[in-house]
């Protein structure tokens, strides 16, 4: 009868474990350990590398955070500073049109007498 393990695991056939005497059977099992433990390694290294990859991420992601939270106040800033432009332009071509009205009030009254 045939076995199937993990894929990185090759097939074992489990009719050898009867055939096996104690010490092939012990042999046996020290060479599915040391096996184990190499998946282990390889399991452990490939965790670190993506656990790295993640914390790289993370970084990156909370720096996007931030810089979007730098362009939002420095849009509201703008949007501010744009808004009190408009006003002073306004107040300034008001300004010029009431002495431009006075102006030509005081012309036409000159004029008129």
């Amino acid at each position: 009868m045939r076995k199937k393990l993990h894929p990185d695991i090759s097939d074992y056939d489990v009719s050898k474990f009867s055939a096996l005497s104690d010490d092939g059977f012990v042999s046996m099992l020290c060479g599915e350990s040391a096996r184990v433990n190499t998946l282990k390694e390889v399991a452990s290294k490939r965790f670190e590398k993506y656990q790295g990859k993640i914390n790289h991420l993370s970084l990156a992601l909370a720096q996007a955070k931030k810089a979007k939270g730098n362009l939002a106040r420095e849009l509201v800033d703008s949007i501010a500073l744009g808004k009190e432009l408009r006003d002073s332009h306004n107040r300034r071509s008001l300004h010029d049109l009431n002495f431009l009205s006075l102006r030509r009030q005081n012309l036409l009254e000159m004029h008129s007498s």
